[in-house]
């Protein structure tokens, strides 16, 4: 079943998962192999038959998942921090989005309607695509005639043709 069905299942998702550093998917596809063939054998440990209540997709799924959320085959120990055992230890815990987690730095207590959700999202624009827009913007006015320049700043600030009929010349109805 981990070679006829697992593996060609890993190998196509081998190549969508996240790498880290020098890791490559030849390398990532080896990974899952090893998670796959050590859930296939707990299954088959805990008496689940192969193919019938253990099925290749599930055991191809989470052995995405698991390389998806940054585990290996090679490592089991107490710090990962999504193992049980290290929250069981205390070293790490789940936290809804939706919990309040902003503190009053003079009392201590939980600030009204902050979570964790609000203190991620940034309502604020990305600099880096402001900047970008810029360019475009600038190389986009710089093809323009002078009064088409002028309008297309104007529209951007709010004002209509009304505003600039003097400035270019126009009447109401032109």
């Amino acid at each position: 079943m981990l070679v006829e069905e697992v593996a060609p299942r890993l190998r196509a998702a081998s190549r969508c998962l996240p790498q880290v550093g020098a890791d490559d998917a030849e390398e990532t596809y080896q990974d899952s192999l090893a998670i796959a063939a050590t859930m296939l054998d707990a299954a088959e440990r805990n008496g689940k038959e192969p193919g019938v209540s253990v099925t290749a997709g599930n055991i191809a799924w989470y052995a995405g998942k698991q390389l998806a959320t940054g585990r290996c085959s090679t490592y089991g120990g107490r710090t990962d921090a999504l193992a049980p055992s290290t929250q069981l230890d205390g070293h790490s815990q789940m936290t809804s989005l939706q919990q309040e987690v902003a503190r009053d730095a003079d009392s201590g207590e939980s600030v009204e309607g902050v979570s964790l959700t609000d203190m991620l999202v940034d309502e604020g624009e990305d600099p880096a695509q402001a900047a970008a827009r810029n360019l475009d913007w600038e190389q986009f006015l710089s093809g323009l005639d002078p009064l088409s320049r002028r309008m297309v700043q104007a529209f951007g600030r709010g004002e209509t043709m009304r505003d600039l009929k003097t400035e270019a010349g126009l009447s109401d109805s032109g």
